[in-house]
Protein backbone atom coordinates (compact mmCIF):
# COMPACT_ATOMS: atom_id res chain seq x y z
CA UNK A 1 0.00 0.00 0.00
CA UNK A 2 1.46 3.50 -0.58
CA UNK A 3 0.32 7.19 -0.77
CA UNK A 4 -2.31 7.88 -2.91
CA UNK A 5 -0.86 10.81 -5.15
CA UNK A 6 -2.40 14.63 -4.36
CA UNK A 7 -4.21 16.57 -6.61
CA UNK A 8 -1.23 18.92 -8.29
CA UNK A 9 -4.34 21.44 -9.65
CA UNK A 10 -6.97 22.49 -7.49
CA UNK A 11 -9.07 25.66 -7.00
CA UNK A 12 -11.58 25.52 -4.15
CA UNK A 13 -14.14 28.22 -2.17
CA UNK A 14 -15.47 27.82 1.15
CA UNK A 15 -17.37 30.77 3.77
CA UNK A 16 -15.74 32.03 6.74
CA UNK A 17 -18.07 33.86 8.57
CA UNK A 18 -18.55 36.76 6.16
CA UNK A 19 -15.59 36.28 4.00
CA UNK A 20 -15.17 34.01 0.85
CA UNK A 21 -11.89 32.42 1.08
CA UNK A 22 -10.23 31.15 -2.45
CA UNK A 23 -7.57 28.62 -2.51
CA UNK A 24 -5.43 27.57 -5.87
CA UNK A 25 -2.98 24.78 -5.74
CA UNK A 26 -0.85 24.38 -8.42
CA UNK A 27 2.78 23.00 -8.73
CA UNK A 28 3.69 25.11 -11.21
CA UNK A 29 3.78 28.98 -11.35
CA UNK A 30 0.50 29.96 -12.04
CA UNK A 31 -0.81 33.64 -13.72
CA UNK A 32 -3.96 32.63 -14.77
CA UNK A 33 -6.97 35.25 -13.86
CA UNK A 34 -9.47 34.48 -11.19
CA UNK A 35 -13.16 35.19 -12.69
CA UNK A 36 -15.80 35.33 -9.83
CA UNK A 37 -19.51 35.46 -10.57
CA UNK A 38 -21.39 37.39 -7.99
CA UNK A 39 -25.09 36.14 -7.31
CA UNK A 40 -26.30 39.13 -9.15
CA UNK A 41 -24.37 38.19 -12.29
CA UNK A 42 -21.49 40.42 -11.93
CA UNK A 43 -18.18 38.95 -13.04
CA UNK A 44 -15.07 40.56 -11.16
CA UNK A 45 -11.29 39.59 -11.85
CA UNK A 46 -9.50 38.23 -8.43
CA UNK A 47 -6.29 38.78 -7.61
CA UNK A 48 -4.51 35.56 -5.79
CA UNK A 49 -1.53 36.47 -3.58
CA UNK A 50 0.75 33.11 -3.38
CA UNK A 51 1.04 32.25 0.44
CA UNK A 52 3.60 29.36 0.50
CA UNK A 53 5.14 27.30 -2.61
CA UNK A 54 2.27 26.36 -4.65
CA UNK A 55 -0.59 27.73 -2.93
CA UNK A 56 -2.75 30.59 -3.98
CA UNK A 57 -5.10 32.39 -1.50
CA UNK A 58 -7.41 35.56 -1.88
CA UNK A 59 -10.14 36.25 1.29
CA UNK A 60 -12.99 38.43 0.04
CA UNK A 61 -15.78 40.31 1.85
CA UNK A 62 -19.24 38.66 0.50
CA UNK A 63 -22.35 40.90 0.59
CA UNK A 64 -25.00 39.09 -1.39
CA UNK A 65 -26.56 35.80 -0.28
CA UNK A 66 -26.57 33.39 -3.43
CA UNK A 67 -23.87 31.14 -5.29
CA UNK A 68 -20.59 31.90 -5.80
CA UNK A 69 -18.85 30.61 -9.26
CA UNK A 70 -15.10 31.03 -9.76
CA UNK A 71 -13.02 29.89 -12.62
CA UNK A 72 -9.67 29.88 -13.59
CA UNK A 73 -10.63 28.89 -17.10
CA UNK A 74 -10.23 25.38 -16.09
CA UNK A 75 -10.99 24.50 -13.20
CA UNK A 76 -14.60 25.25 -11.33
CA UNK A 77 -15.26 26.39 -7.51
CA UNK A 78 -18.71 27.07 -6.08
CA UNK A 79 -19.92 28.62 -2.61
CA UNK A 80 -23.57 29.25 -1.51
CA UNK A 81 -23.80 32.14 0.67
CA UNK A 82 -27.18 32.14 2.77
CA UNK A 83 -29.13 32.14 6.34
CA UNK A 84 -27.76 28.85 8.61
CA UNK A 85 -31.04 27.74 9.05
CA UNK A 86 -33.61 29.43 6.23
CA UNK A 87 -37.29 29.65 7.15
CA UNK A 88 -37.86 27.08 4.57
CA UNK A 89 -35.97 24.34 6.56
CA UNK A 90 -37.63 25.18 9.35
CA UNK A 91 -40.22 22.69 9.03
CA UNK A 92 -39.64 20.61 5.82
CA UNK A 93 -42.74 17.73 6.88
CA UNK A 94 -45.74 18.00 4.65
CA UNK A 95 -48.99 17.04 5.97
CA UNK A 96 -52.27 16.84 4.20
CA UNK A 97 -53.60 20.74 4.27
CA UNK A 98 -49.83 21.68 2.71
CA UNK A 99 -50.79 18.72 0.03
CA UNK A 100 -54.21 19.79 -0.81
CA UNK A 101 -52.78 23.06 -2.05
CA UNK A 102 -51.40 21.51 -4.85
CA UNK A 103 -53.78 18.45 -5.54
CA UNK A 104 -56.64 21.58 -5.64
CA UNK A 105 -54.75 23.19 -8.23
CA UNK A 106 -54.10 20.54 -10.16
CA UNK A 107 -57.12 18.50 -10.14
CA UNK A 108 -55.37 16.00 -8.02
CA UNK A 109 -56.52 14.37 -4.58
CA UNK A 110 -54.37 13.46 -1.38
CA UNK A 111 -54.00 10.07 -0.44
CA UNK A 112 -51.98 8.53 2.53
CA UNK A 113 -49.98 6.02 3.10
CA UNK A 114 -48.82 4.13 6.07
CA UNK A 115 -45.63 3.07 6.05
CA UNK A 116 -45.59 0.06 7.13
CA UNK A 117 -42.69 -0.87 9.07
CA UNK A 118 -42.80 -3.15 12.11
CA UNK A 119 -40.62 -2.23 14.89
CA UNK A 120 -37.62 -4.58 14.83
CA UNK A 121 -34.09 -5.43 15.77
CA UNK A 122 -32.38 -4.57 12.49
CA UNK A 123 -29.00 -6.56 13.66
CA UNK A 124 -31.45 -9.51 13.46
CA UNK A 125 -31.74 -11.65 10.00
CA UNK A 126 -34.76 -13.70 10.96
CA UNK A 127 -36.23 -10.76 12.21
CA UNK A 128 -35.77 -8.48 8.96
CA UNK A 129 -36.68 -11.31 6.83
CA UNK A 130 -40.36 -11.44 8.59
CA UNK A 131 -39.96 -7.40 8.21
CA UNK A 132 -39.63 -7.76 4.76
CA UNK A 133 -42.39 -9.93 4.27
CA UNK A 134 -44.48 -7.69 6.56
CA UNK A 135 -44.10 -4.28 4.46
CA UNK A 136 -44.52 -5.96 0.95
CA UNK A 137 -48.20 -7.76 2.44
CA UNK A 138 -48.77 -4.01 3.19
CA UNK A 139 -47.82 -2.38 0.33
CA UNK A 140 -49.65 -4.58 -1.61
CA UNK A 141 -52.81 -3.55 0.19
CA UNK A 142 -52.26 0.20 -0.34
CA UNK A 143 -51.57 -0.31 -4.05
CA UNK A 144 -55.00 -2.58 -4.35
CA UNK A 145 -56.68 0.71 -1.86
CA UNK A 146 -54.78 3.17 -4.45
CA UNK A 147 -56.85 1.14 -7.40
CA UNK A 148 -60.00 1.77 -6.31
CA UNK A 149 -60.06 5.35 -6.70
CA UNK A 150 -56.96 5.28 -9.24
CA UNK A 151 -57.59 2.57 -11.33
CA UNK A 152 -54.65 2.79 -13.81
CA UNK A 153 -52.52 3.63 -10.54
CA UNK A 154 -49.08 0.84 -11.60
CA UNK A 155 -45.92 0.27 -9.00
CA UNK A 156 -42.83 1.26 -10.60
CA UNK A 157 -40.22 -0.13 -8.50
CA UNK A 158 -39.28 -0.60 -4.54
CA UNK A 159 -36.46 -0.26 -2.49
CA UNK A 160 -34.78 -4.03 -2.83
CA UNK A 161 -34.44 -4.61 0.68
CA UNK A 162 -35.65 -2.49 3.74
CA UNK A 163 -33.11 0.22 4.74
CA UNK A 164 -31.68 -0.17 8.18
CA UNK A 165 -30.00 3.09 9.25
CA UNK A 166 -28.83 1.88 12.94
CA UNK A 167 -28.04 -1.21 14.42
CA UNK A 168 -24.59 -1.47 16.15
CA UNK A 169 -21.54 1.23 16.42
CA UNK A 170 -18.03 0.75 17.17
CA UNK A 171 -16.31 1.86 19.79
CA UNK A 172 -13.42 4.07 19.27
CA UNK A 173 -11.25 6.00 21.13
CA UNK A 174 -13.71 8.79 21.76
CA UNK A 175 -17.72 8.39 21.63
CA UNK A 176 -19.29 11.95 20.00
CA UNK A 177 -22.04 12.82 22.79
CA UNK A 178 -25.01 14.55 22.46
CA UNK A 179 -23.58 17.37 24.32
CA UNK A 180 -20.89 17.64 21.97
CA UNK A 181 -23.26 17.80 18.89
CA UNK A 182 -25.92 20.15 20.57
CA UNK A 183 -23.22 22.78 21.93
CA UNK A 184 -20.68 22.90 19.05
CA UNK A 185 -18.29 22.82 21.59
CA UNK A 186 -14.53 22.75 20.18
CA UNK A 187 -12.33 19.44 20.10
CA UNK A 188 -8.54 19.69 19.74
CA UNK A 189 -8.28 16.49 17.33
CA UNK A 190 -11.12 17.79 15.13
CA UNK A 191 -10.95 16.53 11.76
CA UNK A 192 -14.45 17.92 9.82
CA UNK A 193 -17.39 19.57 10.70
CA UNK A 194 -21.36 18.46 10.58
CA UNK A 195 -23.89 20.80 10.63
CA UNK A 196 -26.70 18.48 9.36
CA UNK A 197 -30.03 18.69 11.04
CA UNK A 198 -30.89 15.96 13.85
CA UNK A 199 -33.85 14.37 11.32
CA UNK A 200 -35.46 13.06 14.58
CA UNK A 201 -34.54 14.56 17.92
CA UNK A 202 -37.30 13.96 20.65
CA UNK A 203 -39.85 13.44 18.09
CA UNK A 204 -38.93 16.23 15.53
CA UNK A 205 -36.38 17.21 13.15
CA UNK A 206 -33.53 19.28 15.00
CA UNK A 207 -31.63 22.00 13.87
CA UNK A 208 -28.54 23.92 15.17
CA UNK A 209 -28.10 27.39 16.15
CA UNK A 210 -24.59 27.22 15.71
CA UNK A 211 -22.42 26.29 12.68
CA UNK A 212 -22.00 22.70 13.45
CA UNK A 213 -20.06 20.46 15.36
CA UNK A 214 -16.53 18.86 15.32
CA UNK A 215 -15.51 15.12 14.64
CA UNK A 216 -12.52 14.46 16.51
CA UNK A 217 -9.87 12.08 15.28
CA UNK A 218 -10.06 9.98 17.84
CA UNK A 219 -13.73 8.99 16.83
CA UNK A 220 -12.19 7.12 13.73
CA UNK A 221 -9.61 5.05 15.68
CA UNK A 222 -11.24 1.77 17.69
CA UNK A 223 -10.21 0.85 21.49
CA UNK A 224 -8.93 -2.00 20.94
CA UNK A 225 -7.54 -2.89 16.68
CA UNK A 226 -4.31 -1.49 16.34
CA UNK A 227 -4.27 -1.22 12.24
CA UNK A 228 -7.77 -0.38 11.56
CA UNK A 229 -9.55 3.04 10.87
CA UNK A 230 -13.47 3.98 10.98
CA UNK A 231 -14.75 6.25 7.77
CA UNK A 232 -18.78 7.45 7.12
CA UNK A 233 -21.15 6.08 9.38
CA UNK A 234 -18.83 3.56 11.22
CA UNK A 235 -17.56 6.03 13.41
CA UNK A 236 -17.82 6.06 16.72
CA UNK A 237 -20.78 8.62 18.31
CA UNK A 238 -24.21 8.66 20.57
CA UNK A 239 -27.30 7.89 18.76
CA UNK A 240 -28.18 12.07 19.14
CA UNK A 241 -24.97 12.72 17.25
CA UNK A 242 -24.90 9.71 14.90
CA UNK A 243 -28.56 11.00 13.41
CA UNK A 244 -26.69 14.27 11.36
CA UNK A 245 -23.26 12.76 11.22
CA UNK A 246 -24.24 9.79 8.91
CA UNK A 247 -25.74 12.01 6.36
CA UNK A 248 -24.09 12.19 3.14
CA UNK A 249 -21.85 15.40 3.64
CA UNK A 250 -20.34 15.21 6.52
CA UNK A 251 -19.66 11.67 5.87
CA UNK A 252 -17.86 12.75 2.76
CA UNK A 253 -15.40 14.82 5.11
CA UNK A 254 -15.15 11.83 7.62
CA UNK A 255 -13.76 9.50 4.66
CA UNK A 256 -11.58 11.85 3.33
CA UNK A 257 -9.96 12.16 6.83
CA UNK A 258 -10.12 8.51 6.91
CA UNK A 259 -8.26 8.11 3.59
CA UNK A 260 -5.51 10.70 4.43
CA UNK A 261 -4.97 9.16 8.33
CA UNK A 262 -4.46 5.82 6.58
CA UNK A 263 -2.18 6.86 4.00
CA UNK A 264 0.07 9.09 6.60
CA UNK A 265 0.25 5.80 8.96
CA UNK A 266 1.45 3.74 6.47
CA UNK A 267 4.29 6.37 4.80
CA UNK A 268 5.26 7.48 8.65
CA UNK A 269 4.65 3.24 9.64
CA UNK A 270 2.87 4.02 12.67
CA UNK A 271 -0.01 2.95 14.14
CA UNK A 272 -3.14 5.30 13.35
CA UNK A 273 -3.47 5.52 17.02
CA UNK A 274 -0.15 6.68 17.31
CA UNK A 275 -0.42 9.63 14.02
CA UNK A 276 0.77 12.83 14.46
CA UNK A 277 -2.57 14.52 14.63
CA UNK A 278 -1.50 18.03 14.16
CA UNK A 279 0.06 16.98 10.52
CA UNK A 280 -3.08 15.25 9.75
CA UNK A 281 -5.02 18.29 10.22
CA UNK A 282 -2.33 20.20 8.21
CA UNK A 283 -2.69 18.00 4.96
CA UNK A 284 -6.24 18.06 5.49
CA UNK A 285 -6.41 21.92 5.27
CA UNK A 286 -3.97 22.32 2.65
CA UNK A 287 -6.07 19.53 0.67
CA UNK A 288 -9.16 22.27 1.21
CA UNK A 289 -10.97 20.37 4.21
CA UNK A 290 -12.21 22.15 6.91
CA UNK A 291 -11.57 20.50 9.76
CA UNK A 292 -12.84 22.92 12.41
CA UNK A 293 -15.11 25.60 13.46
CA UNK A 294 -12.38 28.78 12.99
CA UNK A 295 -12.55 30.63 16.77
CA UNK A 296 -13.75 33.60 15.09
CA UNK A 297 -16.58 32.31 14.14
CA UNK A 298 -17.92 30.18 17.20
CA UNK A 299 -21.10 31.34 18.41
CA UNK A 300 -20.75 31.29 22.37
Amino acid sequence: MQEPDLEEESLSASLRGDRLEIRRRSVDPDDRPIEMTRPDGEVVTVELEETRPGLYTASLPVDQPGLYRISDGINLAMAAVGALNPLEFADVRTSEAKAAVLAGATGGSVSWLSDGVPDIDGSDGAALSQAEIAVRSELEEQLRLLREEFPETTLVETASIIGVRETRRIVGRYMITEQDALTGRPLPDSIAVCSNPMPSYNGSRFFFDHLGFEIPYRSLVTADLDNVLLAGRCISASQPAFQSARSMAPNMAISQATGTAAAMSVSTDCRPADLDVAALQEQLESDGAVVRIPPEERQD
